[in-house]
């Protein structure tokens, strides 16, 4: 597989703190100040001097920040030194910015009112250091933070308030954004929106603590485990577990475990699925135990109500399963204590531990060990896989006396074993992996969900001391119980060549490794690894084909990306390793939302079979003998009968025939067309005809097998060398173009002269597909379609700009980059090309040569998607993270608007998928999904509306807020790279990693989007009654984005009179202007301005034109009404002089059309006139006397 690993930047520790601490924000570091302090640096056999390290390093579940202790290497022989020792940090780890900074010594002043003006003030705070103990571990503890957990985020911990995992909730909650601290008896709550500042009062910074006194008479020992905004899970010293409400403070609920009593538990673990369902009348939270004794206990914890009344019942009940680990300490653990550091108080454990996300807390500074003691590392011991339902346990090399590392991995979805009496606990054996041998003792983040990686592969990134990364893979499934299953090495990088190329050092940095974790929410293919020079932040990227790497390999999920209607009812084709499955969806009612099951209950519909692939044939046969083979991509023919597997680390596509695949009792195989050595495939146009980009001719010579590792750019990857070659020649990465060569074998001549042959290009060849007359199945030797090439494409840039990548459509797109040229864009234009194809209009046969270029040569950056809807108009392009929609008539291409995809607060947004379904645009990006409503697509001016509203986001409930009523709320799933399938029952198919997920369509606005967008207007009419009449005036605004003005004129019944109007008088609804006339009648209408013709602008009020009435009355006379208009002076008449203006203006309008009739209306207007009216309308005399 080609992987890319990429250099993404280091997060640099703030500077210290001084002892009256105020809100910082820490100075990005600039590359080039980074390369400067890395050139310095000198590599040698010994540990570089330290100043500071960052440890218990935790991330926050939804939003761009981490937290650590960031402990400084300083003497604390002075007060301003000891205060400047141990800092507790949140800084944003995209930008660098510090949102929080507070030491531990200014913390112990305002827990235990520490007067700094004391002469005693040194001996009190060593005091009060010594009592709070060392700092454990720090947690997030916010409604987002809650959400992603599984948690109740609803301010008022009533469970039918979240009830059935309602998708479009409204959280009562309050605003809240707390830091939980472990100390060594105990626990701290800390107000992050109260700043990091002295002068807070102390009862608005430190929100509470929970020491013996709060859990009557126990000790804390160990992290709690929020359970809703005021309740909290806390583990006891005497081996129970409380359920706490802080807010009231009192114990609400005890449990114990049937283990013998005074073990202490020393973690707390959250065991929630994401995504999990609630029942509306109770709520069921799972939690995991760890125990001084290595015995962990998967606990449940139900929240309901009390009968009739509001009090909220908590239970903890008895313990589900039990599971033996390792947590043995080294022997000479007490030997690395140095007297200077804080030891934790007799009574409490000495066991320094990390879960989660973060890592674990030393017991002693970083110099004064060596690298090889176990407490150089902040190890990730445990951890909780919320996808999967896994709880890993992580044993280090010398735990039991090991000889490397291993890890135990339990599936917590499997029943557990039997019990023999009803007071035992059942059992569950663990699967142990066993790693692989590597030189230096290593650390590792367990289970991580990479994109690129199958659900069923295990995949672990390991880092050695000296910054050496690595991909350890295993197959879950040949995992049997109670037995060891050994993972292999997938790639590795050395974190110091990646520095040193991207810096463009002279010197190797030196980097000394002790940490790595990753985040399992949002970036799921980044690794962050605590380092020396700061935490380095890394990128594993899997390239698209011949795309340039857009930091995830969109569409590699083993989930098709169509649905096929088929007699077995509704379905996806999904991949699991080489076996192509139809599998049923269990889809039971309307607008489902969250995670679709596969259908297993039914005898009658279950999974099956339907294609067996086979590596490609130029692989290794050690390769092709692995146990984990990464999933395709699924590239569905426009027409649906075709389905392309295009396997993209193996560089090779099989193309089924979909309905033969899915026919029972077929017995030929459905595979129609395959090749190898491809970079990119697509379809193009709906006549069975498909791209395909091939490598240079020339570098198939002595490259045509494959080699099972090639070291390139710092990663040791597996893949065809002929193919990397020429993604390292064509800067097929995140490298600077002009560190390459343009092509290695190519002759001298031809680079002198600025002219290449063919063979040392890449070529785009066309395929069609020739079907067959009969079907298939009937003949029983026949395929259903035969491949035959079509020729190949004269490409309009000739060999001077390269193709890299393909996309299909109604036209094809080719992409290319200039190698030649840097691509800094320092004169504002880019290198990279994209040109568009389509066959010649008349042309008789359908061949390459007929293929001409179409449209205008865009020079934009690379695009990573380029999708077209479903009649070939508009075309969506997506340029770093934004999205450029065009329409093509005519042999026009006209950018109709664009529009920055992602969350608020993406800073650096990846498009995963795209896609038209019945003239809406959804989108994708790693955690999110949206969609784009169009509107105005037929105005001739090129002015389209585009409206945008993220459907699901994994950024929880308080990232998103809505600014009206009307809009839909942003729905809180966990989606790890989700693509678009297609509608199923009202809602939003995407696969994700990890299945398939549902997202509800059912709230009013987003149906009427879609009816709108797919022509439908009288069924979206029907979904105006859902909108309370309240909110029309800003429904109309919607609608009339979208081209349906007239919808809203006939059928908003909250509309208000001048709205109706106005609306009439812009699009010429004269049918509905005439009614309004005659309903509401002169008096009506003049209420709304009183025949002033005032408006109001943005300078404010402004008098100018005619007033309401004589607009009205000038556009019926333009359509012909001019009954109604007649009608309209003669109630102008009977209002008397009040109205006498508009009568007369409305006459002489009259006199244009009709001048008879209006001669007569003019003579009653005139006719009965006072002095006072003459004084005010000077012209009523002379028409009276002179004219008439």
């Amino acid at each position: 597989m080609v992987l890319v690993t990429s250099f993404e930047g280091i997060v640099m520790p703030p500077p210290l703190m001084p002892s009256s601490p105020t809100n910082l924000t820490a100075s990005s570091t600039t590359s080039e100040a980074l390369s400067q302090s890395l050139y310095k640096s000198i590599p040698h056999s010994a540990l570089p001097h330290v100043k500071s390290r960052a440890k218990n390093i935790t991330l926050h579940p939804t939003r761009p920040w981490m937290t650590y202790l960031l402990d400084n290497n300083i003497s604390t022989d002075t007060t301003r030194n000891l205060e400047l020792q141990q800092q507790i940090v949140v800084q944003d780890y995209t930008s660098g910015n510090v949102e929080f900074q507070l030491s531990i010594p200014n913390l112990c002043v305002l827990l235990y009112n520490i007067d700094r003006s004391s002469s005693a003030y040194s001996t009190k705070l060593i005091a009060a250091l010594n009592s709070l103990g060392m700092l454990h571990r720090v947690e997030f503890y916010d409604s987002s933070a809650l959400c992603a957990k599984g948690m109740i985020y609803d301010e008022s911990n009533e469970p039918n308030s979240q009830a059935d995992n309602a998708p479009y909730q409204k959280t009562s909650a309050a605003e809240f954004s707390y830091l939980i601290l472990q100390f060594a008896s105990r626990l701290v709550i800390l107000n992050l929106m109260q700043g990091s500042t002295l002068s807070a009062h102390r009862n608005k910074a430190i929100v509470a603590q929970i020491t013996k006194s709060s859990l009557q008479g126990t000790i804390p020992s160990s992290m709690m485990v929020p359970l809703s905004p005021s309740l909290l899970l806390v583990g006891c010293a005497e081996g129970s577990l409380k359920v706490y409400d802080w807010k009231s403070e009192q114990v609400l609920s005890t449990g114990h475990p049937p283990s013998s009593k005074n073990d202490p538990i020393l973690q707390l673990l959250s065991a929630n699925q994401y995504n999990s369902r609630h029942l509306s009348h109770k709520q069921v939270l799972r939690a995991i135990s760890v125990s001084k004794k290595s015995t962990a206990y998967l606990w449940e914890i139900v929240l309901s109500k009390n009968g009739g009344n509001d009090m909220l019942d908590v239970s903890i009940g008895a313990p589900i399963y039990r599971m033996d680990g390792m947590l043995t300490m080294p022997k000479d653990l007490s030997s690395l204590l140095s007297p200077g550091i804080r030891s934790p108080p007799s009574g409490a454990p000495t066991m320094a531990m990390g879960t989660g996300s973060g890592s674990s807390s030393n017991t002693a500074s970083l110099s004064m060990y060596s690298a090889n003691d176990f407490l150089w590392w902040d190890h990730v011991l445990l951890d909780f896989d919320a996808h999967r339902n896994l709880f890993f346990w992580f044993v280090p090399t010398g735990f039991k006396n090991s000889s490397r590392p291993s890890l135990l991995v339990w599936d917590l979805s499997l029943p557990a074993s039997s019990k023999k009496k009803k007071s035992v606990v059942s059992k569950q054996d663990p699967y142990i992996v066993v790693f692989p041998s590597i030189d230096a003792p290593v650390t590792l983040v367990a289970g991580w969900t990479h994109p690129a990686f199958p659900n069923q592969c295990l995949l672990c990134a390991l880092v050695n001391q000296m910054g050496d990364l690595f991909l350890q893979v295993v197959n879950l499934e040949d995992c049997k119980t109670g037995k060891s299953c050994k993972a292999y090495t997938w790639s590795s990088a050395s974190l110091t060549n990646l520095i040193q190329k991207e810096l463009d050092t002279m010197t190797s940095p030196l980097v000394r490794a002790y940490s790595i974790f990753t985040h399992r929410r949002l970036n799921t293919s980044a690794l962050c690894v605590g380092t020396n020079l700061g935490i380095i932040q890394v990128d594993v990227s899997h390239e698209r084909g011949g795309a340039i790497s857009v930091g995830a390999c969109p569409c590699a999920h083993y989930l098709s990306p169509s649905i096929y209607g088929t007699d077995w009812g509704k379905a996806v084709i999904t991949v699991n390793e080489s076996r192509v499955l139809w599998e049923p969806l269990d889809v039971e009612g309307k607008n489902p939302h969250g995670k679709i099951d596969v259908l297993t209950h039914d005898k009658y519909k279950q999974s099956q079979v339907i294609y067996q692939s086979q590596p490609a044939i130029e692989l290794l046969p050690e390769i092709q003998k692995r146990s984990v083979r990464l999933p395709p991509r699924f590239l569905p023919s426009p027409n649906g009968k075709f389905l392309c597997l295009f396997w993209v680390d193996e560089q090779w596509y099989e193309i089924l025939h979909v309905s033969t695949s899915l026919r029972r009792g077929n017995s030929f195989a459905p595979a129609v067309a395959s090749g190898t050595n491809i970079l990119d495939f697509c379809w193009v146009g709906d006549e069975d005809v498909f791209a395909l980009l091939h490598p240079p001719l020339e570098h198939y010579k002595g490259n045509s097998s494959l080699t099972a590792s090639s070291q390139s750019e710092g990663t040791i990857s597996v893949g065809s060398s002929a193919v990397k070659n020429f993604r390292k020649n064509f800067n097929m990465g995140r490298h600077k173009q002009s560190d390459r060569n343009i092509f290695d074998s190519e002759p001298a001549s031809f680079k002198k002269n600025g002219i290449r042959n063919n063979k040392f290009v890449p070529r785009v060849e066309l395929k069609r597909l020739i079907g067959v007359t009969a079907n298939a199945s009937e003949l029983g030797s026949i395929a259903a379609a035969t491949a035959r090439s079509i020729g190949e494409i004269s490409l309009r840039a000739g060999n001077l700009h390269p193709p890299t990548a393909l996309f299909g459509g109604p036209n094809l797109c080719v992409i290319s980059k200039d190698p030649t040229k840097n691509n800094d864009k320092e004169d504002g234009h880019s290198n990279d090309v994209a040109h568009f194809y389509t066959l010649k209009p008349g042309a008789e046969e359908l061949t390459a040569q007929n293929f001409v270029h179409t449209g205008p040569t865009l020079f934009i950056d690379c695009p990573e998607f380029c999708e077209w809807d479903d009649t070939g108009t508009l075309c969506a392009l997506v340029v770093q993270g934004f999205v450029t929609i065009y329409r093509s008539k005519d042999e026009e291409f006209v950018m109709l608007g664009n529009m920055l995809l992602g969350a608020p607060s993406e800073r650096q947004v990846t498009v995963i998928d795209l896609k038209f379904i019945h003239g809406t645009l959804y989108c994708t990006t790693r955690t999110t999904v949206q969609c784009i409503f169009f509107g105005g697509l037929d105005d001739e001016t090129g002015i389209c509306n585009l409206d945008s509203f993220i459907l699901a986001s994994a950024e929880g409930p308080t990232m998103f807020y809505s600014n009206s009523g009307l809009d839909p709320l942003t729905s809180p799933l966990t989606l790890n790279h989700p693509t678009i399938l297609g509608y199923q029952s009202g809602s939003l198919l995407v696969s994700t990693i990890n299945g398939i997920f549902a997202i509800s369509l059912d709230h009013p606005l987003l149906r009427l989007g879609v009816l709108l967008g797919a022509g439908h207007t009288a069924r979206a009419e029907r979904w105006l009654e859902a909108i309370s009449p309240d909110q029309h005036e800003g429904l109309t605004e919607f609608l009339c984005r979208r081209g349906a003005a007239e919808s809203a004129v006939n059928h908003c019944i909250g509309l208000s009179l001048e709205t109706l109007i106005d609306l009439c008088l812009r699009y010429g609804f004269i049918d509905r202007l005439v009614q309004l006339v005659e309903e509401y009648g002169v008096v009506g209408i003049r209420q709304v301005d009183y025949g002033r013709g005032i408006s109001v602008g943005i300078l404010g009020p402004q008098e100018h034109g005619h007033s309401l009435l004589v607009c009205v009355a000038a556009l019926l006379l333009g359509n012909g009404r001019i009954e109604i208009v007649d009608q309209m002076v003669f109630e102008c008449l009977n209002l008397g002089p009040e109205a006498q203006s508009e009568a007369m203006i409305l006459t002489s309008l009259l006199m244009a059309v009709h001048p008879t009739e209006a001669r007569k209306l003019l003579q009653a207007v005139v006719r009965d006139t006072t002095s006072t009216n003459d004084e005010e309308y000077p012209l009523l005399p002379l028409v009276r006397d002179y004219i008439l």
